[in-house]
């Protein structure tokens, strides 16, 4: 592809007449085509103060209404050469690759991209080296908003960290620049589960006493029940439940334990999904009966 050293954007440049369409090169405007023009053929234009003539072939026309004409493709001859231009904006492309798909509120993700341009008719896409990438979030239920802007590396790749603290919905975008479509890449989710952390008052308990979990409950919980669970290989038994602070924290009582014999209970304490967020579970403690 050859494209003029002056005012190289004007191979983007068709002036819109009611009459005529002209392909504007340094500023000449009278190489014309009627309204309704589907292709020009055998048109020549020279241009002796940059000593060079070109010989249009041919000249396609996407389309023909009255007051534009939109030039698809010009094939033409320069210096002996045989040259194709796609008047269309170069096409771009841009993916999308998640290091994770699935979080717990506080832990990072990666999302990746990687934005080519085809700059030549039928020849392969090449990167799109420092080309301004924007990421863009959409919330659950939300609408999309760009959430930040990068420059591509010399291979066309871009990425960033974030940590997310609700579901979303992210996609990469390659903003037209004039001469370069603009693309987006495919749609990806993350899903992001509550954090709960928890801990026992005391991990040694007797007959007649309960367990006792306390902790926190974030982000966005606040009101939120959370139930203390005891857990086995054979399922699990509910022993308790409380509502979540304002400030997130929690302290939910087991029932009294009613049995006897040295043994080890393993307990958990779970939080419902809800406000953005994925149901989160606690690690789990550890309550030795004696």
């Amino acid at each position: 592809m050859w494209i003029p050293t002056v005012i190289a954007n004007r191979w983007q440049n068709v002036q819109p007449d009611p009459a005529t369409t002209a392909f504007d090169l340094y500023n000449d405007n009278d190489l014309t085509a009627p309204v309704g023009t589907t292709t020009l053929a055998a048109a020549q234009k020279t241009y002796p103060t940059n000593n060079f003539t070109i010989s249009f072939l041919s000249w396609g026309c996407g389309s023909t209404a009255a007051s534009k004409v939109h030039l698809d493709i010009a094939t033409f001859l320069l210096g002996g050469s045989l040259f194709q231009y796609d008047f269309d904006a170069q096409p771009s492309t841009t993916t999308l690759s998640a290091s994770r798909s699935r979080l717990t509120s506080g832990q990072s993700v990666t999302l990746s991209t990687v934005a080519t341009v085809t700059y030549d008719v039928g020849q392969p896409a090449v990167p799109a080296t420092s080309a301004r990438l924007q990421l863009w979030r959409r919330p659950a239920g939300g609408t999309w908003k760009k959430y930040a802007t990068t420059s591509a590396d010399d291979q066309g790749r871009a990425s960033i960290r974030l940590v997310p603290t609700s579901i979303a919905e992210y996609q990469w975008r390659f903003p037209t620049t004039g001469s370069t479509a603009p693309s987006r890449s495919a749609i990806k989710r993350v899903d992001v589960a509550a954090k709960v952390t928890g801990e026992l008052l005391d991990d040694r308990l007797r007959k007649g006493e309960r367990p006792v979990a306390v902790g926190k409950a974030t982000p966005g919980k606040s009101g939120a029940t959370v139930t203390l669970w005891r857990t086995s290989s054979t399922g699990r038994t509910k022993l308790g439940t409380a509502t979540v602070k304002s400030n997130g924290m929690y302290k939910v009582p087991g029932k009294v334990i009613t049995i006897s014999g040295a043994q080890t209970w393993k307990l958990q304490v779970t939080v419902p999904a809800g406000r953005g967020t994925l149901a989160g579970t606690s690690p789990t403690m550890k309550a030795r009966i004696n």
